[in-house]
């Protein structure tokens, strides 16, 4: 019986002891690696401690939360700085072609034209998530209006995934309103505001959706009873239109 009692007391000795010499390794994400550290230098180096016959492995500090060596000396990792991942700044160049409704209201009276937008526009984004750039316009309302607008502003995208995005602007330029008459081309003043979705399809390629707002007012000549006179107007085109977008 006291061989007995010797022989369990002997063993739980022989684990404490196995136990104490044991070093532990912490990751990151809180698993622990039972092992015998060999070296530490820009990598951590061990050998698992059921089998330190066996392959040496190797960690990266950053992977590492600290190591607790069998004397019970701790060794703490968690504050290294971690690489930051850069975030790619969504900059592009992007061509549009759409459908186009021209709200033009001469003497407080609506009138409406159906006609078509093509729309070349770029930005260089700044930060992450807003940008600034250019955009030139071409609205062809036919036998009506000529609209071309060259444009500058605020840029704005919100991703949604790797893949999609939430995109808008906010612009102001100038534009020139041609009715086809002698004299008939006024240049003006003008805003633009508009709001799309981006879908990535092959790398740096994508296709968009938009929509876009325009407003300007100018005085046009309008022949009247034989002769021209000058009306004020005000011109509120609404864009509709699908394109393409390269984006670096």
């Amino acid at each position: 019986m006291k061989l007995r009692l010797i022989l369990i007391t002997l063993m739980q000795v022989a684990l404490m002891c196995s136990l104490n010499a044991q070093d532990r390794i912490v990751l990151i994400n809180n698993d622990t690696i039972i092992a015998k550290v060999i070296s530490v230098g820009s990598t951590i180096s061990y050998k698992k401690f059921n089998f330190t016959d066996g392959p040496t492995y190797e960690l990266s500090k950053k992977d590492i939360n600290k190591i607790i060596y069998q004397n019970g000396v701790t060794e703490n990792y968690s504050n290294l700085k971690k690489p930051r991942i850069k975030k790619r700044r969504p900059s592009f160049i992007e061509m549009t072609f759409g459908d186009a409704i021209l709200i033009s209201k001469p003497n407080n009276s609506y009138d409406k034209k159906a006609g078509y937008q093509f729309d070349i526009n770029g930005a260089w984004f700044f930060a992450h998530n807003v940008g600034i750039g250019i955009d030139y316009g071409i609205g062809i309302y036919p036998f009506q209006y000529t609209i071309t607008n060259a444009s500058f502003g605020v840029f704005w995208n919100i991703p949604f995934s790797k893949t999609t995005s939430l995109k808008g602007k906010i612009m102001g330029g100038m534009y020139s309103t041609d009715n086809g008459f002698d004299g008939g081309k006024k240049t003006a003043p003008g805003v633009n505001v508009g709001i799309g979705t981006r879908f990535i399809v092959i790398k740096h390629f994508g296709i968009n959706v938009n929509i876009d707002y325009h407003y300007t007012e100018t005085n046009m000549p309008v022949e009247f009873y034989f002769e021209s006179i000058n009306l004020k107007y005000t011109f509120q085109p609404i864009v509709v239109s699908v394109g393409f977008s390269y984006v670096f």
